[in-house]
């Protein structure tokens, strides 16, 4: 019998691929030693796949599953006539560095990732049960500054959270190009101040790049007295050139918390064999600096917090698509400070996501 071409991917402690381990099995010998793969066997506990396969002829299956899926089948079909071989292509190709797959383990998903920058992916088969998250980046939070001898005191906000929204296009074929935007700079308070960055915006193209999907990065977070009003706007979604909903939630002002993404009052429908892979709802808003302490970022579960950090720069913001929280700074009240300026917080980059089962 001939060993099953091209290999299966799953390997045992030594490195060895199963194909090449169950090849010499034909013959119903059995390998030295252990692959530490087990699989259920009733009363008398648990056998080795060694022990499974040691008895086959290479035509006829064992009775019963192992547990061990690969391409929607279980490994005693795979094995079970090593001349015919084994399909391992995938339905789709991807391109550029920032773009990368997963196989979710014991089902048919698949899982695309494309992280900040440019990349695309091209469907070789039809997928028409594809599902897609699109998110922009999150705005950065503006700084915080005193001046005791000029009597200013300045205070920064949270940045906005990215436009974020889950589509179901249907059917996904040929060529789709990729861009997903970058979060926001921090912000910097001083005599002259540097603004928050915004978040950059996400986008799903077709190859001659017709955007069908487009989630705008969160604003970044205003720099000013306690009293002002400015608060950074989260991203907005665009479907086809039209507005859609999916809103990032907006930042906080002074001395009040970000937002909720407007996504998180109905979160995205996820796979239960999913929910551990990817999130339900992006793109918080970033907490408004308080009297003496930064704000935190935003979250996938919600806007961050006023006053969330133990020091007065704001919190960099992790969580795809979140605003950078606003710096405080240093209290008026302390008289050996004569001048003091903080940075706020990062927005964190966007992300676009594709899943499907096949």
């Amino acid at each position: 019998m001939s060993n099953p071409n091209p290999v299966t991917n799953y390997k045992i402690a030594d490195g060895r691929d199963l194909s090449v381990i169950f090849m010499p099995l034909s013959s119903g010998s059995r390998i030295t030693g252990n692959t530490n793969y087990k699989i259920p066997d009733g009363s008398s506990g648990v056998k080795d796949l060694a022990d499974v396969f040691a008895a086959l002829d290479g035509r006829t299956p064992i009775s019963f599953d192992t547990g061990y899926i690969y391409n929607r089948s279980d490994l005693r079909l795979i094995f079970a006539d090593y001349n015919t071989p084994i399909n391992t292509s995938l339905p789709f190709t991807l391109s550029g560095s920032n773009i990368s797959y997963t196989k979710i383990i014991n089902t048919n998903y698949y899982v695309i990732t494309a992280i900040a920058g440019t990349s695309s992916i091209t469907f070789d088969t039809a997928i028409s049960n594809a599902s897609i998250i699109c998110v922009g980046g999150g705005g950065g939070g503006g700084g915080g500054y005193y001046n005791k001898s000029l009597a200013i005191s300045y205070f920064g906000r949270g940045g906005g959270g990215g436009g974020n929204m889950l589509f179901n296009p249907g059917n996904l074929n040929g060529t789709y190009n990729i861009t997903v935007g970058a979060g926001g700079s921090a912000g910097n308070g001083g005599l002259t101040i540097v603004e928050a960055g915004a978040g950059r915006t996400t986008s799903f193209s077709t190859a001659d790049n017709t955007t069908l999907y487009s989630c705008s990065g969160g604003a970044g977070g205003f720099c000013g007295v306690a009293n002002t009003s400015v608060v950074a706007v989260g991203g907005s979604v665009t479907v086809g050139g039209s507005l859609g909903a999916g809103a990032g939630g907006a930042g906080g002002n002074y001395n009040a918390n970000g937002s909720n993404s407007s996504s998180q009052t109905a979160t995205f429908s996820i796979p239960r064999v999913l929910t551990s892979t990817i999130s339900a709802s992006y793109c918080g808003g970033g907490g408004g600096s308080g009297t003496s302490k930064g704000g935190a970022c935003g979250t996938n579960t919600g806007g961050g917090a006023t006053s969330g950090s133990g020091s007065r720069p704001g919190q960099n913001a992790t969580d795809y698509g979140s605003g950078g929280g606003g710096a405080s700074n240093i209290l008026s009240t302390n008289s050996s400070i004569t001048t003091n300026n903080e940075l706020g917080g990062v927005g964190a980059n966007g992300v676009l996501i594709i899943f499907f089962s096949y």
